[in-house]
């Protein structure tokens, strides 16, 4: 059995938990049996609709170490062979007693310190194995080596990128006029970004912008009085098949989170910004391989900046066809939607070579 550790609130959305869901579908569908750890009951339904069990510690998500106890007698309970973790709030101590115990991998965004793991993940457009100097670069031959000798083993780039199989299989042709554009943030938008933005891009007189409402938006009341003034806002909340929606899109906004991945395998052109730090490298990446056009982080003080930077970006890609074709090309040829698979198949060869 494979656990899953992940965080999924209010606070911090629910990228932790998506991503991770989709790995675990990875898993199952290679025989085997997973199951979630939630600090909180904020993502339980969540995971649950998505056929895994879930059990929760109930202690604070910011604090794991005193989760500790509480998540080791579940984990021995329940046989657990292997622990995937996602949180930006585990500790070396965290790492070291998991590991002492059970196959351990850790997703990865930030590089804060030296990771007492087996597997270390970070799929970011920006990764490289040499940013891990305490640990190695995957390859098949050294699955046995994680299990004897407890080696770091480093899964870098974005051929790791954990995207559900859907959007690999409906990509979609680049089109010749743009009709309907998206607007994401994920999970929560604390800045009420998804009115400014669809209220900006309205501007363009004749396409239905489509804004994906997170659960965390604590702004959904404003976002839908705007939808009832313009016959042209259209807003989705609770979206069960992200895929079919991409697929009507021929341009995108998104946050520089896994959305972008997502963007990126079905060859939706997109304009990318940050508006919280760990995105900041994402977006920049994204940029400079051509994958998409970044307009930035987003400030405060320079809202109105801001927004007249991606209103720019969007009209320019949306007079721009060959433009768009271009980007479309790059993005697939970065994110091959393949990654989730990749990382299973590591999972399952290191436990089962312990």
């Amino acid at each position: 059995m494979i656990g899953i550790r992940a965080d999924g609130n209010k606070q911090i959305g629910i990228g932790h938990v998506m991503r991770c869901l989709t790995i675990a579908d990875a898993l199952r569908e290679q025989g085997e049996q997973v199951v979630f750890f939630l600090a909180d009951e904020a993502c339980r339904e969540l995971v649950t609709s998505r056929g895994f069990d879930c059990y929760v510690t109930d202690t604070a998500y910011n604090n794991m170490e005193a989760e500790l106890p509480v998540l080791e007698e579940m984990l021995s309970d329940l046989r657990v062979d292997g622990l995937i973790i996602d949180s930006y709030f585990v500790t070396e101590r965290y790492l070291t007693c998991l590991r002492d115990k059970i196959v351990t991998a850790y997703l990865d965004d930030m590089e804060s310190f030296a990771y007492p793991v087996d597997v270390l993940i970070n799929y970011n457009v920006f990764a490289k194995a040499e940013a891990y100097p305490y640990g190695v670069a995957y390859s098949p031959e050294r699955e046995n080596e994680c299990g004897k000798n407890r080696e770091t083993l480093v899964l870098a780039g974005p051929e790791y990128a954990p995207v559900r199989r859907e959007f690999l299989e409906h990509r979609r042709p680049a089109e010749n006029e743009v009709k309907n554009i998206m607007i994401t943030l994920g999970g929560s938008d604390a800045y009420n970004l998804s009115s400014k933005i669809a209220e900006k891009l309205l501007e363009h007189a004749g396409v239905n912008i489509h804004v994906v409402c997170g659960p965390f938006n604590l702004h959904k009341k404003q976002l839908y009085r705007l939808a009832e003034q313009n016959s042209d806002l259209n807003v989705h909340e609770n979206v069960k098949e992200m895929w079919k929606l991409m697929a009507e899109c021929d341009l995108a906004v998104s946050a520089a989170g896994s959305t972008m991945c997502e963007l990126a395998t079905m060859g939706v052109p997109a304009v990318t910004f940050s508006f919280v730090d760990n995105q900041k490298r994402i977006a920049e990446a994204f940029g400079e391989r051509g994958a998409a056009v970044t307009v930035g982080h987003y400030e405060p003080e320079r809202e109105t900046a801001f927004l007249a930077d991606i209103f720019s970006a969007v009209t320019d890609l949306y007079n721009d066809a060959d433009k768009r074709k271009k980007l479309a090309l790059k993005a697939r040829e970065t994110v091959d939607g393949r990654g989730a698979v990749r990382i299973a198949e590591v999972i399952v060869g290191c436990v089962s070579a312990k």
